[in-house]
């Protein structure tokens, strides 16, 4: 029952007209925004070694995993406000985290220094805005996949490497966008740690179906993520507050 429209837009310009993106969106639609999901990543193509990275490759990264989420978010924040509510979600990586060591393990991406640090950035710029906008009952978080997604880029960059379905990344996103803002903000999530938590059934893409070995009893298999399964128990939440 819903409507679906596109809106092609270069986030890597130096020059884009980000916020006035936002207000052409709204204007043709109709509505103003209230979920932003930032999942803008600069190609892989950009990710070299520390030593060999360039100042280029480092800006432009910048520019569309970092300065692009935070400025789309900037622009949306009004019509949030006005509403009373909100929901801001930046995707996010593992490759956040640290590389433990020595000794290191060896991964296709080597360190992954600049995408790693610019997931980082967007981890950290999510819970000083979730600080800050908590008072406007606008939810800030991140989610980040616990498993490469097996989309058909990801499968080229890492060939092999374990990976979870594109429904359980969805399946997250849209709990963090319909959650209560005011209770569930600040988070740096791990999809798969956090449906357990909140015990949401995994839907097929179009809703219609349950999907077969990702419910929330299968991830609380020991083989599934013993090391990301850390949660304390919360709350029932809504399915969905947004109508």
């Amino acid at each position: 029952g819903g409507v679906a429209c596109p809106f092609a837009f270069d986030l890597a310009a130096p020059d884009a007209d980000r916020k006035g993106l936002i207000g052409r969106i709204e204007d043709e639609m109709g509505v103003a925004v209230d979920i932003l999901v930032n999942n803008a990543a600069a190609a892989r193509r950009y990710e070299s070694s520390f030593t060999e990275m360039t100042q280029e490759s480092f800006l432009d990264s910048v520019r569309v995993n970092v300065w692009s989420a935070w400025e789309l978010a900037q622009a949306v924040v009004p019509s949030m406000q006005a509403r009373g509510a909100g929901w801001i979600l930046n995707i996010s990586s593992r490759s956040a985290g640290p590389r433990v060591g020595p000794p290191f393990a060896e991964h296709p991406l080597g360190g992954a220094v600049l995408y790693g640090c610019t997931k980082a950035a967007i981890d950290r710029m999510t819970t000083g805005a979730a600080m800050e906008l908590h008072p406007h009952r606008i939810a800030v978080n991140t989610l980040a996949p616990n498993r490469g997604v097996a989309t058909e880029n990801a499968a080229g960059a890492v060939p092999g490497w374990p990976s979870e379905p594109l429904e359980t990344m969805a399946e997250a996103a849209l709990l963090l966008c319909t959650v209560d803002p005011g209770k569930v903000t600040g988070r740096v999530t791990y999809s798969l740690p956090l449906l357990a938590e909140f015990q949401r059934s995994v839907m097929s893409l179009d809703g219609t179906e349950l999907l077969p070995g990702w419910q929330p009893a299968d991830l609380l298999r020991q083989e599934f993520l013993p090391e990301y399964l850390h949660f304390a128990p919360a709350p029932p939440v809504p399915s969905a507050l947004l109508i």
